[in-house]
């Protein structure tokens, strides 16, 4: 299963439509917020099942500020960040993701990728396709793949 995890694309999609003409077909997609009014076109675009969640720059309501999906018997908590204070460290959203039965949490707000493994948990943030804070500011995204034997394999990817 080939999952593309984005984030923060606050309204510009060019970078989005980028990544999936790089990547080629999916399996799912996870956008982690402050997708900025575009979740519609987001989840026309991927051409596959979708979780799309709130960010604090995300005024519609309607999407929620975090979701538990279940892809291939691993369970992974979405959200934005921002309410776990992640821009301070991630002990916060390890915790709820363990309260949540999760093996992976993914969250973006900080704009800067990062795959790591914290207390049997893996944390990941595909960093951001339209404002990147990272050294070199590339844009960025993530791809989690979880092999037939249903390992999970991550990958940080960067436009050039």
């Amino acid at each position: 299963m080939r999952v593309l995890i984005v984030s923060d694309t606050h309204g510009s999609l060019d970078n989005f439509e980028r990544v999936l003409a790089t990547v080629g077909p999916i399996d799912y997609l996870i956008h982690c917020g402050d997708v900025i009014r575009d979740e519609d076109w987001v989840r026309a675009l991927s051409g596959c099942p979708c979780t799309v969640v709130r960010g604090n720059c995300d005024f519609d309501h309607t999407l929620p500020d975090e979701e538990v999906v279940t892809l291939e018997g691993h369970r992974v908590l979405v959200c934005h960040g921002h309410a776990y204070g992640v821009k301070g460290g991630t002990a916060r959203l390890v915790r709820a993701a363990k309260e949540k039965n999760c093996d992976v949490a993914a969250y973006g707000h900080s704009h800067v990728p990062q795959i790591k493994k914290e207390d049997g948990v893996y944390v990941v943030n595909p960093g951001s396709l339209t404002h990147p804070r990272q050294a070199g500011r590339q844009p960025s995204y993530l791809m989690m793949t979880i092999d037939r034997r249903g390992q999970l394999l991550f990958s940080d990817n960067y436009l050039k």
